[in-house]
């Protein structure tokens, strides 16, 4: 097996699973954040089993995109038929963005097994925020601007989340995922610090600053909205990102614990032979005793 870390501790490839157990594979996650499988050749059955000994898997809200008979495994498409009809979930995660962050719970992996490619884009960017923590650190400014705003230390720091994209707030065409009425009415605001420790490594990252995180308990709404954008701004330009360009058969896995992430160049497409398809899969993963 041939490994290759594509970052700074950021990123690892490798070219097999045939030779690597599931605790190996959940120490490289952990460790390196994203990890990129090539040529993996799975079924329904093979990909749900490899997926699950990672974790719990856990079942997305969009069931109406899950593939029949494995409703842990959704399709994230951009294909549209001429019916108007979209295969999948389309360009929801077009923003960056931390998966299920408006759920109560953290320790989330996400898993993407690429099915169909397109020509150009259909990538998959993300964003280390280990690296951004330090950077965040490293900038006084900022710093003392978010103490001074919410009136504690940077590790005290809590922001409400909930499902949906900040960016929407100031820019109405800011890609969204449509919920149901009753989708929504199933959501609840959930609480998590900027700042979390990673339940298996110890390390500390920021956590989901864009996305989910809508605005910050007992800061005003435009103060919330204007520091977060600022934030997650900063992270952008100076955290260092990889950019996944995909081939069919590639197995993407990353942990929301410590990443942002955002699908690139993922308009909708109406020629199926020129889309992507990838199958999702979401674990709430093992965690030290």
């Amino acid at each position: 097996m041939k490994s290759t870390l594509l970052q700074n501790n950021f990123a690892l490839e490798i070219d097999s699973v045939n030779e690597v157990d599931a605790a190996t594979i959940s120490e490289w996650l952990y460790r390196y954040k994203v990890l990129v499988i090539k040529n993996v050749g799975f079924t329904y059955k093979d990909y749900y089993d490899f997926i699950s000994s990672l974790g719990q898997p856990i079942r997305h809200v969009l069931q109406e995109f899950a593939l029949p008979d494995y409703p842990d495994i959704i399709k994230i498409s951009n294909f549209v038929d001429h019916q108007g009809q979209p295969e999948g979930v389309t360009d929801g995660g077009a923003y960056w963005h931390s998966d299920m962050s408006y759920k109560p719970i953290t320790g989330i992996a996400t898993a993407l097994y690429s099915v169909r490619t397109q020509r150009q884009g259909g990538e998959t960017h993300f964003i280390d925020l280990v690296d951004g923590l330090d950077e965040l650190k490293c900038n006084t400014r900022l710093t003392d601007k978010i103490t001074t705003l919410c009136q504690c230390d940077l590790d005290d720091v809590v922001i409400t989340h909930i499902f949906g994209n900040r960016r929407k707030q100031t820019n109405p065409e800011a890609s969204e995922q449509k919920l149901t009425s009753q989708q929504k009415a199933d959501m609840q605001p959930v609480l998590h610090k900027m700042i979390q420790t990673h339940p298996c490594t110890g390390q500390k990252s920021l956590f989901a600053i864009s996305g989910t995180a809508m605005f910050i308990p007992g800061v005003s709404a435009q103060d919330s909205l204007e520091i977060l954008n600022e934030l997650e701004d900063f992270i952008i330009e100076n955290a260092q990102c990889y950019r996944h360009v995909y081939n069919p058969h590639d197995l993407v896995l990353w942990d929301n614990m410590s990443t942002l992430h955002r699908g690139y160049n993922i308009q909708p497409r109406y020629v199926k032979d020129d889309s992507r398809l990838l199958h999702r899969m979401n674990v709430m993963y093992h965690r030290k005793r």
